[in-house]
Protein backbone atom coordinates (compact mmCIF):
# COMPACT_ATOMS: atom_id res chain seq x y z
CA UNK A 1 0.00 0.00 0.00
CA UNK A 2 3.09 2.14 -0.15
CA UNK A 3 2.87 3.05 3.64
CA UNK A 4 5.15 2.06 6.53
CA UNK A 5 4.98 0.89 9.64
CA UNK A 6 6.74 1.90 13.00
CA UNK A 7 9.62 -0.25 14.54
CA UNK A 8 8.06 -0.53 17.98
CA UNK A 9 5.80 -2.35 20.34
CA UNK A 10 2.80 -1.50 18.04
CA UNK A 11 4.84 -2.80 15.26
CA UNK A 12 1.71 -4.28 13.62
CA UNK A 13 -0.98 -1.58 13.25
CA UNK A 14 0.85 1.43 13.90
CA UNK A 15 1.17 3.30 10.22
CA UNK A 16 3.67 5.86 9.35
CA UNK A 17 4.69 8.31 6.52
CA UNK A 18 8.20 7.57 7.12
CA UNK A 19 10.08 4.16 7.45
CA UNK A 20 9.71 3.99 3.79
CA UNK A 21 12.50 2.58 1.41
CA UNK A 22 11.72 1.41 -1.87
CA UNK A 23 15.36 1.05 -3.04
CA UNK A 24 15.42 -2.75 -2.36
CA UNK A 25 12.03 -2.86 -4.83
CA UNK A 26 13.89 -0.78 -7.52
CA UNK A 27 16.99 -3.53 -7.32
CA UNK A 28 14.70 -5.90 -7.34
CA UNK A 29 12.99 -4.80 -10.53
CA UNK A 30 16.42 -3.90 -12.47
CA UNK A 31 17.94 -7.08 -11.15
CA UNK A 32 14.79 -10.06 -11.92
CA UNK A 33 12.71 -7.52 -14.39
CA UNK A 34 9.92 -8.48 -12.11
CA UNK A 35 7.22 -5.86 -13.24
CA UNK A 36 5.41 -6.82 -9.08
CA UNK A 37 8.71 -5.10 -7.61
CA UNK A 38 7.91 -1.91 -9.60
CA UNK A 39 4.28 -1.73 -9.10
CA UNK A 40 5.01 -2.04 -5.43
CA UNK A 41 7.41 1.07 -5.34
CA UNK A 42 5.12 2.47 -7.42
CA UNK A 43 2.41 2.43 -4.39
CA UNK A 44 4.80 4.77 -2.61
CA UNK A 45 5.15 6.87 -5.40
CA UNK A 46 1.44 7.17 -5.66
CA UNK A 47 0.99 7.63 -1.65
CA UNK A 48 3.19 11.27 -2.29
CA UNK A 49 1.15 12.46 -5.01
CA UNK A 50 -1.77 11.94 -3.44
CA UNK A 51 -0.54 13.98 0.26
CA UNK A 52 -2.88 11.31 2.50
CA UNK A 53 -0.57 12.64 4.65
CA UNK A 54 -1.43 16.80 4.74
CA UNK A 55 1.17 18.61 5.80
CA UNK A 56 2.27 16.18 8.00
CA UNK A 57 4.11 14.35 4.95
CA UNK A 58 6.13 17.74 4.16
CA UNK A 59 7.93 18.03 6.79
CA UNK A 60 11.30 16.69 8.60
CA UNK A 61 12.24 13.00 7.92
CA UNK A 62 9.24 12.07 5.80
CA UNK A 63 10.04 14.66 3.45
CA UNK A 64 13.82 14.11 2.87
CA UNK A 65 13.18 10.36 2.54
CA UNK A 66 10.15 10.92 0.09
CA UNK A 67 13.24 13.07 -1.90
CA UNK A 68 15.35 9.90 -2.21
CA UNK A 69 12.32 7.54 -2.54
CA UNK A 70 11.01 9.91 -5.79
CA UNK A 71 14.16 9.81 -7.45
CA UNK A 72 14.91 6.57 -7.92
CA UNK A 73 11.29 5.82 -9.01
CA UNK A 74 11.30 8.45 -11.63
CA UNK A 75 14.90 7.16 -12.77
CA UNK A 76 13.01 3.87 -13.04
CA UNK A 77 9.69 4.86 -14.71
CA UNK A 78 10.36 8.29 -16.24
CA UNK A 79 6.91 8.75 -15.81
CA UNK A 80 6.31 12.84 -15.43
CA UNK A 81 3.83 12.34 -12.67
CA UNK A 82 6.63 11.06 -10.59
CA UNK A 83 9.21 14.09 -11.59
CA UNK A 84 6.64 16.61 -10.61
CA UNK A 85 5.94 15.83 -7.28
CA UNK A 86 9.56 15.22 -7.07
CA UNK A 87 10.26 18.62 -8.03
CA UNK A 88 7.75 20.37 -5.89
CA UNK A 89 9.34 18.64 -2.50
CA UNK A 90 13.03 19.66 -3.70
CA UNK A 91 12.27 23.05 -3.96
CA UNK A 92 10.41 22.71 -0.58
CA UNK A 93 13.46 21.43 0.74
CA UNK A 94 15.40 24.37 -0.64
CA UNK A 95 13.25 26.83 0.81
CA UNK A 96 13.70 25.41 4.37
CA UNK A 97 17.53 25.57 4.17
CA UNK A 98 16.92 29.17 3.80
CA UNK A 99 15.27 29.35 6.70
CA UNK A 100 17.86 27.29 8.35
CA UNK A 101 20.69 29.02 7.93
CA UNK A 102 22.27 26.71 4.86
CA UNK A 103 21.17 23.43 6.75
CA UNK A 104 19.02 21.22 4.51
CA UNK A 105 17.73 19.14 7.78
CA UNK A 106 15.75 20.25 11.24
CA UNK A 107 18.56 20.00 13.97
CA UNK A 108 15.84 17.34 15.00
CA UNK A 109 16.96 14.85 12.07
CA UNK A 110 20.19 14.75 12.01
CA UNK A 111 20.51 10.95 11.02
CA UNK A 112 18.29 11.63 8.22
CA UNK A 113 21.96 13.08 6.17
CA UNK A 114 21.75 10.28 4.22
CA UNK A 115 18.17 10.74 2.80
CA UNK A 116 18.72 14.21 2.18
CA UNK A 117 22.73 14.13 -0.02
CA UNK A 118 21.82 10.85 -1.86
CA UNK A 119 18.00 12.22 -2.75
CA UNK A 120 19.62 15.39 -4.06
CA UNK A 121 22.94 14.29 -4.75
CA UNK A 122 20.94 11.90 -7.67
CA UNK A 123 18.50 14.63 -8.25
CA UNK A 124 21.19 16.66 -9.47
CA UNK A 125 22.80 14.20 -11.63
CA UNK A 126 19.69 13.94 -13.48
CA UNK A 127 18.76 17.41 -13.71
CA UNK A 128 21.69 19.11 -13.80
CA UNK A 129 20.26 21.95 -11.73
CA UNK A 130 22.95 24.15 -10.15
CA UNK A 131 20.65 25.38 -7.59
CA UNK A 132 20.55 21.81 -5.93
CA UNK A 133 24.28 21.82 -6.00
CA UNK A 134 24.66 24.34 -4.72
CA UNK A 135 22.55 23.54 -1.79
CA UNK A 136 24.33 20.30 -1.18
CA UNK A 137 27.83 22.26 -0.82
CA UNK A 138 26.25 25.00 2.02
CA UNK A 139 25.06 21.82 3.45
CA UNK A 140 28.05 19.96 3.63
CA UNK A 141 29.91 23.62 5.08
CA UNK A 142 27.14 23.53 7.34
CA UNK A 143 27.31 20.15 8.78
CA UNK A 144 31.51 20.44 8.59
CA UNK A 145 31.06 23.67 10.80
CA UNK A 146 28.35 22.34 13.13
CA UNK A 147 28.47 18.65 13.25
CA UNK A 148 25.07 17.43 14.17
CA UNK A 149 24.70 15.46 17.45
CA UNK A 150 21.18 14.89 18.18
CA UNK A 151 21.12 11.41 17.96
CA UNK A 152 25.01 11.37 18.59
CA UNK A 153 27.11 9.40 16.86
CA UNK A 154 23.93 8.46 14.33
CA UNK A 155 23.73 11.81 13.14
CA UNK A 156 27.72 12.77 13.33
CA UNK A 157 29.18 9.86 11.50
CA UNK A 158 25.94 10.45 8.88
CA UNK A 159 27.34 13.39 7.99
CA UNK A 160 30.68 11.73 6.34
CA UNK A 161 28.61 11.47 2.89
CA UNK A 162 27.61 15.10 2.61
CA UNK A 163 31.32 15.80 3.36
CA UNK A 164 32.11 13.90 0.77
CA UNK A 165 30.02 15.83 -1.57
CA UNK A 166 31.29 18.98 -0.51
CA UNK A 167 35.09 17.64 -1.26
CA UNK A 168 33.54 16.74 -4.59
CA UNK A 169 32.28 19.71 -5.91
CA UNK A 170 34.36 21.84 -4.21
CA UNK A 171 37.60 20.47 -4.65
CA UNK A 172 38.69 22.21 -1.24
CA UNK A 173 40.58 18.99 0.94
CA UNK A 174 39.36 20.22 4.26
CA UNK A 175 36.01 18.19 3.55
CA UNK A 176 37.66 15.15 2.85
CA UNK A 177 39.76 15.55 5.95
CA UNK A 178 37.21 16.01 7.98
CA UNK A 179 35.58 12.92 6.40
CA UNK A 180 37.94 11.00 7.35
CA UNK A 181 38.57 12.27 11.09
CA UNK A 182 35.32 11.15 11.90
CA UNK A 183 35.44 8.06 10.18
CA UNK A 184 38.27 7.46 12.84
CA UNK A 185 35.78 5.97 15.40
CA UNK A 186 34.72 3.23 12.81
CA UNK A 187 38.26 1.88 12.74
CA UNK A 188 37.96 -1.84 15.02
CA UNK A 189 40.51 -3.73 16.83
CA UNK A 190 41.40 -6.99 16.22
CA UNK A 191 39.41 -10.02 17.31
CA UNK A 192 40.96 -12.63 19.76
CA UNK A 193 40.16 -15.81 17.32
CA UNK A 194 39.07 -16.19 14.17
CA UNK A 195 35.65 -15.56 13.10
CA UNK A 196 34.53 -18.90 11.91
CA UNK A 197 35.86 -20.53 15.41
CA UNK A 198 33.29 -19.50 17.17
CA UNK A 199 30.59 -21.35 18.88
CA UNK A 200 27.64 -19.05 18.38
CA UNK A 201 26.32 -15.81 17.46
CA UNK A 202 26.32 -14.14 20.90
CA UNK A 203 29.79 -14.81 21.79
CA UNK A 204 30.67 -13.01 18.45
CA UNK A 205 28.65 -10.28 18.70
CA UNK A 206 30.33 -9.74 22.32
CA UNK A 207 33.90 -9.41 20.66
CA UNK A 208 32.74 -7.37 18.28
CA UNK A 209 31.54 -4.78 20.76
CA UNK A 210 34.84 -5.08 22.48
CA UNK A 211 37.20 -4.36 19.57
CA UNK A 212 34.62 -1.67 18.65
CA UNK A 213 36.03 2.19 18.60
CA UNK A 214 32.68 3.72 19.00
CA UNK A 215 31.95 5.78 21.93
CA UNK A 216 29.16 5.06 24.11
CA UNK A 217 26.17 6.57 24.24
CA UNK A 218 25.67 8.98 27.09
CA UNK A 219 22.04 7.58 27.74
CA UNK A 220 21.34 4.16 28.84
CA UNK A 221 21.87 2.42 25.74
CA UNK A 222 24.12 2.35 22.54
CA UNK A 223 21.96 1.82 19.61
CA UNK A 224 24.69 2.77 16.54
CA UNK A 225 27.13 -0.37 18.39
CA UNK A 226 27.81 -3.63 15.72
CA UNK A 227 25.33 -5.20 17.74
CA UNK A 228 22.15 -3.27 16.18
CA UNK A 229 23.09 -3.53 13.03
CA UNK A 230 20.23 -1.45 11.56
CA UNK A 231 21.74 1.35 12.83
CA UNK A 232 25.30 0.95 12.98
CA UNK A 233 25.20 -0.40 9.18
CA UNK A 234 22.60 1.77 8.37
CA UNK A 235 23.15 5.53 9.61
CA UNK A 236 27.00 4.67 9.16
CA UNK A 237 28.67 2.20 7.03
CA UNK A 238 26.65 1.44 4.25
CA UNK A 239 25.58 4.80 3.33
CA UNK A 240 28.95 6.60 4.00
CA UNK A 241 31.76 4.17 4.01
CA UNK A 242 31.89 2.84 0.24
CA UNK A 243 32.42 6.85 -0.70
CA UNK A 244 34.90 7.50 1.88
CA UNK A 245 36.61 4.08 0.37
CA UNK A 246 36.28 5.48 -3.24
CA UNK A 247 37.59 8.99 -2.37
CA UNK A 248 40.33 7.32 -0.31
CA UNK A 249 41.75 5.06 -3.44
CA UNK A 250 40.60 8.02 -5.99
CA UNK A 251 43.59 9.82 -3.91
CA UNK A 252 45.83 6.87 -3.50
CA UNK A 253 45.42 6.98 0.81
CA UNK A 254 46.12 3.91 2.91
Amino acid sequence: MGIGRRHANEHWYALLSAHVWIQGWIASYYLSADHRALEVARMTGDTYINRIWGEHDLRGRRLYLSVLNLVELYDATKLQKYKDELDDRVKLMLEFQERQGGNLLLDRYGYSQTYVAQGLYKYQQITGDETVRQALLKHARWVRDVPPLNHEMESYLATIYPLLIGYEFSGEKVYLNEALERAKVLMIGELPKEPASYENAEAFSEDLVKISYLPKSKKSFTNWETNQGLRVFGWTHAYNIPYLLYWMDKEHMN
